[in-house]
């Protein structure tokens, strides 16, 4: 459960300030409540269909393909914010903080 807990404290926190600077506080809660809705929905989707693909074939290909696309999307991840200019300018409020 600690464990668990961590994880919170370590991905959350992060998720919200940047929704906040990208979206605005007033908006914040509405954007956190989609983020959690598609990932409950997505976890699920995933979790039927890998069972549903393995019931299906006998093998443990789906474990393969969700493996690889980790893989990707850690790949992809590396490229977020490339090409953009790391001093963009940023208004007064977010410099204050």
């Amino acid at each position: 459960m600690s464990v668990y807990g961590l994880d919170w404290i370590a991905g959350v926190p992060p998720t919200v300030r940047l929704l906040s600077r990208a979206m605005g506080a007033e908006r914040i809660g509405i954007m956190v409540a989609w983020i959690t809705v598609i990932h409950q929905v997505g976890g699920a989707a995933a979790a039927y269909l890998a069972g549903a693909l393995r019931s299906g074939s006998g093998t443990y290909e789906a474990f393969m393909m969700a493996g690889l696309m980790c893989i990707g999307t850690a790949l992809i991840v590396l490229f977020i914010g490339a090409g953009r200019d790391r001093r963009e300018k940023q208004p007064a409020a977010l410099l204050a903080e």
